[in-house]
């Protein structure tokens, strides 16, 4: 009898253990995504010729909840020499679009570094998906030595604080390098 009685006990302890883990983990259960750039870049060698990259931003819900009204944050530094162009739609033009994931720009169309966009179709990322607003282009001149960046931040309801894009995209001239490093060896 003494033995059953133990193997109850321990039966019901465990199951309490298994109650509380479950219970913290959905406390704890945070919704978790990943952003990334995907790129190519045709890169001039004659001084007069155009620089250009293709990218696109990817937005891959990795946890088990919905994330609700996506948006993304595109910054170029203020001395990035890059101009950015993309298929989006503005506050001004709207136009009904099925079965294409739109992006619409929502922040001051006349900034050059701070690029607001949000899907227009789109307003759930379900577990296990991405969304991707494609295609955009950065194109810079080859007439001088350039050095830029691109960082991106993903937003959604869940996530106000933003999640930071885990490979920003920081562009440079391998004669701006050289000449960055001769100015760190002639200073000390």
């Amino acid at each position: 009898m003494r033995i059953t009685e133990k193997i109850k006990q321990l039966e019901a302890q465990t199951t309490s253990y298994i109650s509380a883990i479950q219970q913290r983990l959905a406390e704890r259960e945070q919704p978790q995504l990943v952003s990334y750039f995907t790129s190519s870049m045709t890169v001039a060698h004659e001084a007069n010729d155009e620089n250009f990259c293709l990218g696109s931003y990817h937005i891959w819900n990795v946890g088990t909840k919905p994330l609700t009204n996506p948006s993304i944050y595109l910054k170029l530094h203020k001395q990035t020499p890059f101009s950015f162009s993309g298929k989006y739609t503005t506050s001004r033009f709207q136009q009904s679009f099925q079965d294409q994931l739109i992006w619409q720009r929502f922040n001051d169309e006349r900034s050059k570094h701070e690029f607001w966009f949000k899907p227009v179709n789109e307003t759930i990322i379900a577990p296990n998906e991405t969304i991707v607003f494609p295609h955009f282009q950065l194109t810079w001149s080859h007439l001088k030595p350039y050095s830029g960046l691109l960082e991106g931040w993903t937003y959604c309801d869940e996530m106000q604080e933003g999640i930071m894009v885990i490979n920003p995209l920081h562009i440079c001239s391998v004669g701006y390098a050289e000449e960055e490093a001769e100015v760190h060896d002639d200073a000390t």
